[in-house]
């Protein structure tokens, strides 16, 4: 069992193309080119230039599956969690029953049941969204966008602003937005769920580049998951000169190991 989690991620685009769109695989169609490009920049790991592709292609193709996939795991891989949730909502009511769908489904409930809704925590929105301010500042302090012609009818601009306002608690850099990651992380990658392992090492990363720990677990993850070259890209630029990088000693002696091995199987064709 565990040895067919490994394998799951590194099939994930194959498993879209396979499973989630059938009709197109009858008709004998090509995949859209914006389509190829998006998931040439997932497997590569800019995750934002591969949701961005797959965006641009949703918004002329708004039921394609396989962007609506690919969309979906760059913004969780992004931490944008929100857009995920609204992409993999829209999966689910295609195809409820995609391995994918069911995986990330579960993946980003348990994120909010641990941090509450996605729709009210501002640390899960997307951070490029330029018109946030505006609408911010327009509902909470100039009051509602017409006139209020009814007493039954509820003030939108006071109702709306009442759950725009963000409460001081927790904190920004509060435990309890980061260590949760933290235990589902370690939990799910001494379960050998190396997969979902792999996702929350990744968001931890994306939130702190230089935290060795992230990347070490990041990195185990990958090896387990047979994705040697990758290991090799993320530990052998850095184990030039690790002390220079930030590592321990023990971390120098573990990455360097994990290096090893993995230059071993990557160059022996294990990929």
């Amino acid at each position: 069992m565990n040895r067919m989690r490994t394998k799951h991620f590194a099939a994930a685009i194959l498993l879209a193309l396979l499973v989630a769109c059938p009709d197109a695989r009858s008709h004998g169609l090509e995949l859209q080119p914006q389509l190829r490009e998006a998931e040439r920049l997932y497997q590569a790991g800019r995750y934002q230039d591969a949701a961005h592709a797959a965006s641009e292609l949703l918004r002329f193709f708004p039921d394609e599956m396989q962007a609506l996939l690919v969309a979906g795991m760059s913004e969780y891989n992004c931490g944008n969690y929100l857009e995920a949730q609204k992409h993999f909502k829209k999966a689910h009511s295609m195809a409820p029953r995609h391995p994918l769908v069911l995986e990330y489904v579960a993946l980003l409930r348990e994120i909010e049941y641990r941090s509450g809704s996605l729709s009210q925590n501002p640390q899960f929105k997307a951070s490029g969204n330029e018109y946030e301010t505006a609408r911010y500042f327009k509902r909470g302090y100039f009051g509602p966008g017409f006139t209020n012609t009814s007493a039954s009818l509820a003030d939108p601009g006071i109702a709306t602003a009442k759950v725009a306002l963000a409460t001081p608690y927790p904190p920004v850099d509060s435990i309890f937005k980061i260590q949760p990651v933290i235990d589902i992380a370690e939990r799910a990658f001494a379960a050998a769920n190396y997969h979902k392992s792999y996702l929350f090492y990744s968001q931890l990363l994306a939130a702190e580049p230089t935290n060795r720990k992230y990347l070490l677990g990041r990195a185990e993850s990958a090896f387990h998951m047979k994705r040697f070259r990758q290991v090799v890209d993320m530990l052998g630029p850095l184990m030039a000169a690790p002390e220079q990088q930030g590592f321990s000693e023990q971390q120098i002696a573990k990455a360097r190991e994990l290096l090893s091995d993995a230059r071993q199987k990557a160059f022996s064709g294990e990929l």
